[in-house]
């Protein structure tokens, strides 16, 4: 071919410049991709892929990224230039962007910057793949974070996302998670069903015995859903689970780690249980708890009475007793757990039966109830500390008791109320709803048991499942523990009966302690209190 002739030239020319403009078309974005992907792992590549998924929405791109804030005019006469998608490293975004605006290239006044308006909405948004502590059993790239900057907008309008989400990328299931980014709204996604680790993993005597209470002000007790140890702070605490859920662990967990500082002197446990049998009926043969009284006839709730008006002398004789040293900057508000100022258990199973039977009782029990609303609201500091179980948490019977207890442990219950009175407002939403817990029963080997919610210090709630204490776990401590001679009250000196007065008596409340409780028990008759009579 003669290459001097001008038609060949030409013809050559015009291939080089298809070829080059295929190119560019072909290789350009190819290569701005790789640019923007280089050093990416596998990982973070599939990441990227769902978050350019993501921008592919409308809704999505339009929150994070109005399309009113990326507007360009366009001169009079002029044609709208149009952004090209292969520029972006987000091309399917920005083409989803320039099909929903291309009416805009019809009325030539303003074109919106697509291009910039998808790497706005991408930069408010990342995903990363759940670490490996809190994935679930079945761990793999289903199963990630999506976290979405707030960027000016309420958490409310970011949670109204989450269908969009969910809708884009096909996924099983989506809920909100706790962030320590206060400034972003974080949601935990799924494209396969979640195998849950807590149910599949179940922890007994080893969880105690690897885990020992070397502190009484926390105390190990259950195992998170990222397989750290959960520590009970102690406080007053209400455990809430329906028939089944198992209440029972927290409260043998608890028996089970404070029985070394029993045997110290460091602790004294007392028990009260309606239920017979019940969770506490075997330690009547152990020396761990001081005393203890189960069932509900008449004897034994006016043992109940006594019971608790006898902690609750401790806790009056412990305060009038306190001394503060302003020297050394101690006001007394809190203890340390001695042989001199033990830690003092009370510990009630079934508590809204006992509150039921008590009312029933006329000014004798109603006396009880008011002691033990003065033990929640003024105990904790003088070392004396309530810790309850309950089917239901009844605000008309616990009154303003509900309020002091601190610490609630939410397991399987049936209530979305009480679910997001404990756990916090929008918990459920949150993915922290304890509805939703599987049943435990015996056909399914309690699979479930024993798994709830708690509130960590940051006030955020966490899943965590209860170690298990089984009936040769519970005979072994009592078999460790065997009960000795029943005595009269030990030489104690927050304790009456060192000055020949009768060890139990019912104590003279002061008069203006009594509005403390306020309208605790509303819903009772009106009553007035004479001791007199009442001995």
């Amino acid at each position: 071919m003669d290459l001097s002739s001008p038609i060949p030239l030409a013809v050559v020319g015009l291939v080089l410049i298809v070829g080059g403009v295929v190119a560019t078309r072909v290789f350009l974005p190819r290569l701005i991709l790789w640019w923007e992907l280089r050093g990416y792992s596998p990982e973070a590549r599939i990441e990227f892929d769902k978050k350019a998924e993501l921008l592919e929405n409308d809704a999505v791109v339009e929150l994070l990224a109005p399309a009113s804030r990326f507007q360009s005019e366009v001169a009079e006469g002029k044609k709208p230039h149009h952004q090209q998608a292969w520029l972006s490293p987000f091309p399917n975004a920005v083409r989803a962007a320039n099909k929903r605006r291309r009416f805009e290239l019809k009325r030539r006044k303003s074109v919106t910057l697509t291009r910039a308006q998808v790497a706005a909405a991408a930069a408010a948004i990342a995903v990363e793949q759940i670490p490996e502590a809190l994935q679930p059993a079945n761990a793999g790239p289903e199963h990630f974070w999506i976290t979405v900057q707030l960027k000016g907008l309420t958490e409310q309008k970011i949670v109204g996302l989450m269908p969009e989400l969910k809708a884009e990328l096909g996924l099983e299931s989506i809920t909100r998670v706790a962030s320590a980014d206060t400034r972003s709204v974080r949601f935990e996604a799924h494209t396969v069903t979640p195998d849950d680790r807590l149910t599949g993993e179940k922890h007994g005597r080893d969880f105690f015995e690897s885990n020992p209470a070397t502190n009484l002000a926390s105390i190990p007790l259950a195992v998170t859903v990222d397989g750290s140890v959960w520590k009970y702070p102690m406080h007053h605490g209400l455990v809430l689970g329906m028939t089944g859920s198992g209440k029972g662990s927290p409260l043998q967990g608890i028996i089970r780690q404070v029985a070394p500082g029993v045997v110290e002197g460091r602790v004294r446990l007392f028990g009260i249980d309606p239920k017979d049998p019940g969770e506490f009926k075997s330690f009547q043969h152990s020396s761990l708890f001081e005393e203890l009284v189960v069932g509900q006839d008449e004897e034994e709730l006016d043992q109940a009475v006594a019971l608790i008006e006898r902690v609750f002398t401790v806790m009056k004789t412990r305060g009038r007793n306190l001394k503060i040293d302003l020297e050394g900057g101690d006001l007394g508000r809190s203890l340390d757990y001695t042989t001199e100022t033990p830690l003092v258990l009370l510990m009630i199973d079934e508590f809204l039966s006992l509150l039921q039977a008590l009312q029933a009782m006329g000014k004798v029990g109603k006396h009880a109830l008011f002691m033990l609303t003065l033990l929640l609201a003024q105990g904790r500091s003088l070392g004396v500390i309530v810790i309850a179980a309950t089917q239901e948490a009844d605000k008309e019977l616990l009154g303003r008791m509900r309020n002091n207890f601190a610490n609630v442990i939410v397991l399987k219950q049936p209530s979305p109320y009480f679910n997001d009175l404990f756990l916090g407002e929008g918990a459920a939403a949150a993915g922290f709803d304890s509805t939703k817990i599987a049943p435990a029963s015996k056909a399914n080997g309690y699979a479930t048991a024993g798994i709830g919610f708690v509130k960590e210090e940051t006030g955020e709630p966490v899943r965590v499942r209860f170690a298990y204490s089984d009936d040769r776990d519970i005979a072994d401590l009592v078999l460790a523990h065997p009960r000795k001679a029943v005595t009269a009250f030990d030489d104690r000196s927050d304790e009456p009966g060192q000055d020949g007065e009768d060890d139990f008596f019912f104590v003279e409340l002061d008069e203006p302690e009594l509005p403390e409780v306020g309208d605790a028990f509303s819903a009772l008759p009106d009553f007035d209190f004479d001791h007199e009579e009442m001995k």
